[in-house]
Formats: structure tokens, sequence, C-alpha cells
């Protein structure tokens, strides 16, 4: 493998402030045309940026670019609290673009309300700029922010927009942001799993839903609706984890492992009879209580089916069991918790179910990503239950 030790990125913020949107776009745009001949490591900005740039700079020193690279992001880290270094090729990047724009119906302008340090929003602009297009800035999705951008919606051709679950909570709960998504051709929906009662209410309201499942490793989103898109193949190992091969796999995780293709991810999952690919849950976040082993992803169904509006489920270690099952919830629902019983087997009903109010927090702790920060939703249930 050819490397170049001294083969260092250009470091671009990612945040979805408006100057950082701007320098994003340009750098991207430079990169594609050849102008900028750099990787790009696009990252999440903290609030002392001098000091993070530098630490970055001190940690990119010891590792080696392979040429072939030409961008680099961090995966979430939702569960570990700290995301790897994967880094792409343009190749793969322009395979998965082009395979979402066929799927969708064809190229078009995108909207751009996720933070382009993480591959849902870099998609948004690389897409973009790859058709021809200046992806629509945004801000952070909220309603009045998509309002506004629509003046700078084009006259005609195809826009986009790719949002996290709660943002598309937000956006249809306000009439003219509604209207917004209602006229637009595609509305892509990933970052988490979106819960049925939301896709549905979304997909009631006409807008043109379409759930997205990837990751950072494949370059966003390889399976639409279920389906695997352009030459994206899915298989299964023996512990049920879904196995993606296709071009839209990234070049790996930098100076430490190449993925030539194909990708294992820590997803449980499964096909149904109409070749529609599921998900479980995440191994790395499977619960081993009493000998069971439970996926939090499915409680978390389950309890808002029964009539919660949000709730995540984490495993806390235990004495005697293991580990034990809690549910944190926005709010008490005894009703819904009834129902959640009675469906779930047995071994799978949290031992605990914690309020937001009794962790004296407001909302869940979420990362820039859109996905929950579990590490410190861990912390904040470890602190409630030592505190006297």
């Amino acid at each position: 493998m050819d490397i170049q030790p001294n083969y260092h990125p250009l470091l671009v913020p990612g945040s979805t402030q408006h100057k950082d949107f701007t320098r994003a776009v340009r750098s991207i745009d430079a990169r594609m045309r050849a102008i900028e001949r750099r990787p790009l490591f696009l990252y999440s900005p903290s609030e002392d940026r001098i000091e993070q740039v530098k630490e970055l700079e001190k940690e990119l020193s010891h590792i080696a670019f392979p040429p072939d690279i030409a961008y680099a992001m961090r995966t979430s880290g939702s569960t570990s609290g700290s995301g790897k270094l994967v880094g792409h090729t343009t190749a793969s990047l322009v395979a998965s673009a082009h395979a979402t724009h066929d799927f969708l119906g064809g190229s078009g302008t995108w909207i751009s309300c996720l933070p382009s340090s993480h591959i849902a929003g870099f998609q948004t602009i690389f897409r973009s700029l790859l058709s021809g297009k200046k992806p629509i800035y945004a801000g952070n999705g909220k309603p009045e922010e998509l309002i506004e951008a629509t003046q700078f919606f084009p006259h005609n051709g195809r826009v986009y927009i790719s949002l996290v679950p709660i943002q598309l909570k937000r956006l249809i709960s306000n009439k003219k942001s509604l209207a917004i998504l209602q006229h637009l051709d595609g509305v892509l929906v990933g970052g988490s799993a979106i819960d049925n009662t939301l896709l549905e209410q979304a997909q009631s309201l006409n807008i043109h839903i379409v759930t997205t499942y990837g990751s950072t490793e494949t370059s966003g989103g390889c399976v639409y609706d279920g389906t695997p898109i352009g030459d994206t193949k899915i298989s299964f190992t023996k512990d049920e984890r879904v196995h993606i091969k296709g071009s839209c796999v990234a070049y790996g995780y930098i100076d430490k492992q190449i993925f030539d293709g194909s990708f294992t991810t820590s997803d449980i999952g499964y096909m149904d009879e109409n070749k529609k690919l599921h998900i479980r849950g995440r191994a790395d976040n499977a619960i081993t209580t009493g000998g069971v082993t439970v996926i939090p992803e499915h409680v978390e169904n389950i309890f808002m089916t029964c009539g919660y509006t949000r709730v995540y489920v984490i495993g806390m270690k235990s004495t005697q069991w293991g580990e034990e099952v809690i549910a944190i919830v926005d709010s008490h629902n005894e009703n819904a918790s009834t129902k959640a019983k009675n469906i779930l087997e047995k071994g799978w009903f949290p031992k605990h179910i914690v309020s937001l109010a009794e962790l004296a927090i407001k909302d869940f702790p979420m990362l820039d990503s859109g996905k929950i920060d579990r590490k410190q939703l861990h912390s904040l249930v470890a602190a409630h239950f030592s505190a006297p």
C-alpha cells in the first residue's frame, strides 16, 4: 500500500453554523475540482476551536493518510463516546450519490441542515455539487430556518432534504414547514431509527418519506426503504450482524483497517419475505440480564407503540443480574407501561423506568449527528441511582 507519512489533511469545521457550512461547501467543491489536493478532514468543532485544532494536528501528525483518501470524518461514537476515523475515496462517495439519485428519480438540489462533519450532512453538500447545484443552507432544520431557506429554492428541478427523526417531528408540527416538506421530491430520514408512529404520521401527511440505513463506513445510506441501492449487497454473519458489500463502502479506518469493498456492521438484522432489510438493534447496545439478551431498540419501539413519545433503554451493572434494563422516558405513562409489559417477552421489561424530570434534565442528551448520546445518558442514570 502506497502511503505518504507527511500527507496531512486540511481541517474543515463541519458544524451547522452558516460560516462553517459556507467553508465546507467551498472546501468540498475545491476538492472535487482537484483545486485542493489534500484530503479534507471534516471535524465537529468544540467551543475552543484553537485548542481543538492544535490537538487534532498533533493526533493526525502520527497518522499516515493513503493518497487515495479524499475525505475523512469520524463515526458518531454514539455508544463508545469516541468515533473512529473513516477515510473515503471520491469513487465511493460518487457511487453512493449516483445510487441515491437513481433511487429517488434524478439528481437535484439538497437542503442542508445536518453537520457536514457527519456523513449525512456531508452528502447533502456532495450530492448537490456533483449535480452541478448549490446546496441550500437551513441551519439546524428548525421550522423557521426551513421557511427562510425557501427563498433560495430553484425555480425548477428536484429538491431533497435529509433529516433525523427529531427534526422531522418538529417540522411536521408547524403548518408552514409541513407544507414545504409536502412539496419536496424526497425527504430522507436516517441517523437513528424512526418509530412507526412518526413514520405513519408523516406518510399520512403526503410527505415523500424515504427511510435510510447506512453509516459513515458505507458513505451514508446504502439501503432505502429496506431496499439496497446501487450495487449494494446485504448478507448476514452467523451472529446475524449485517454485512454490506458494494461500491459505496469507504476505504477503511485510517491507519487501522482497509475494508476492500465490504464492511460488517454492529447491527443485528434480517431480510423479510419481501427482501426488505429490518434492523433489530445494535449488538454493542445489547443488554444481558439474568441470562436473557435484550435489544434496547426493540424495547424502545414497543414502548413508543404503546403510547410513549420518546424513550431510550440502557443497561446498568447489577451484582444480581449482571445488568439491569432501565428505560428513560420523557414522562411517565402508566397505561403505556402496562401495555408494553404485556407485549414484551419475559425478562425484557425494564427493571426501572426513569423520567427526564427525575434526572433533572429537560431533554435527552443528543450528539450533533442527531443520535442519542447513550454514554452521557448512562452517566446521568448512574448518578441518579447513586444519589443518597
